[in-house]
C-alpha cells in the first residue's frame, strides 16, 4: 500500500463517516417530527429552564487578579491556596471559607503569568494552560501569579470583602510569613547597592571627566574619549551606563514598594464582563440537551407502541 492508496482509503471512511452521521440525523429529525407531541414539550420545559438559569441575578462571572509573591514560591504559595480549591481547612477556619461553604465563591483557580521578554513585565496570562514550563520563549513568572474565582451576579457586592478575606488568609499563613521575612533585608540590600552604585558612577564620572588634567576629549561617533598622548586607547563614557543603572534602580524601588506582604495585588479582582453562563450559550446547550431527552423518550414510547 502506497501513500495515495492510504488517501484514498482515508478518504472513503470519511465520506462513510460523513453518510453515517446524515442517516442517524435524519433518522432523528424524522423521529422527532413523528413524535411532536412529546418533543415540543420536553423542549419548552428545557427553553424554560435555560431562561430561568440564565435570569440576571444567576448569571456567574470570572473574577481574577494578578498576585505578586514578596518571598514566597510558587510551590509554598500552591501548597496554602490549595485548601480554597477543594474546600477542605485542616488548620482552622478562615473567614474567606465561608463564602466557599455557602458557594457565594466557587471554583477557586490559578493560572501562569507569562513574561516573553524576560523584562519582569507580565505579558499575558495563560488561562488556557498551554505554556509548557519548559517553554523558554514563554516564561512562566516565578513571582506572578493570576488568581480566579467565580461568583453569581447577586453577590458581585461581596467581592472587595472576599479579597480582603482572602489576602488576610494567604499572608496569615506563617510559612508564608516566614518567607517574607527572610527575602525583605534581601530586598534591603538590594535597594541599598542600587542607590550606592549611581552615588559611585556619578562620583567617578566627575573624577575621571573634569579633575584629570592629562586628559583631552574629542568628539566621537560613539561615545568615547581618547587621550591626547595613547590616540589607539579609547574608554566607553560613563553616562549611558548611569542611565541604565537609573532605570533598574526605578524598578527596584517599585518592587520594594510592592514588599509590604507575602502576597500583594497588582490590583483588585477584576471582574470579567462576559457572564460564563450567558443567555445565549445556554439556550444552545439546553436545547441540545432538551432534543437527546425527548429523542430517548420518544424511541422508548416508540419501541413500546411496537411490542404491543
Amino acid at each position: 500500500m502506497n501513500l495515495f492508496d492510504l488517501c484514498l482509503l482515508a478518504w472513503r471512511g470519511c465520506k462513510r463517516a460523513v453518510k453515517a452521521l446524515w442517516r442517524t440525523f435524519m433518522s432523528a429529525m424524522r423521529l422527532t417530527i413523528r413524535k411532536w407531541w412529546i418533543s415540543l414539550p420536553v423542549l419548552a420545559i428545557f427553553i424554560a429552564g435555560a431562561l430561568i438559569y440564565t435570569r440576571k441575578d444567576n448569571l456567574t462571572y470570572k473574577v481574577y487578579a494578578v498576585a505578586k509573591l514578596n518571598g514566597p514560591t510558587l510551590n509554598l504559595f500552591n501548597e496554602v491556596f490549595r485548601p480554597l480549591q477543594s474546600g477542605v481547612f485542616f488548620n482552622g477556619t478562615p473567614e474567606v471559607a465561608q463564602y466557599i461553604y455557602d458557594h457565594t465563591a466557587r471554583r477557586f483557580e490559578t493560572f501562569p503569568v507569562i513574561d516573553c521578554l524576560r523584562d519582569n513585565i507580565i505579558d499575558y496570562v495563560d488561562f488556557d494552560r498551554k505554556v509548557k514550563p519548559t517553554d523558554t520563549v514563554n516564561w512562566q513568572m516565578r513571582d506572578h501569579i493570576c488568581i480566579q474565582f467565580r461568583i453569581k451576579y447577586c453577590d458581585l457586592g461581596q467581592v472587595l470583602t472576599i479579597e480582603k478575606q482572602l489576602l488576610s488568609y494567604l499572608n496569615g499563613n506563617e510559612a508564608m510569613q516566614h518567607a517574607y521575612r527572610a527575602a525583605l533585608p534581601v530586598m534591603e540590600r538590594k535597594v541599598q547597592f542600587c542607590h550606592t552604585q549611581i552615588e559611585k558612577l556619578d562620583s567617578l564620572t566627575s573624577s575621571f571627566y573634569f579633575n584629570n588634567k592629562e586628559l583631552s576629549l574629542q568628539e566621537s561617533s560613539n561615545n568615547t574619549i581618547v587621550t591626547g598622548e595613547q590616540s589607539n586607547r579609547s574608554m566607553e563614557l560613563f553616562l549611558p551606563a548611569i542611565y541604565a543603572h537609573i532605570d533598574y534602580t526605578q524598578k527596584v524601588d517599585v518592587q520594594r514598594a510592592a514588599y509590604t506582604a507575602p502576597v500583594a495585588l497588582e490590583s483588585h479582582f477584576a471582574v470579567n464582563p462576559e457572564p460564563v453562563n450567558s443567555r445565549a450559550k445556554m439556550l444552545v446547550l439546553f436545547i441540545l440537551a432538551g432534543w437527546i431527552v425527548s429523542l430517548a423518550i420518544a424511541w422508548g414510547v416508540e419501541k413500546a407502541f411496537v411490542k404491543l
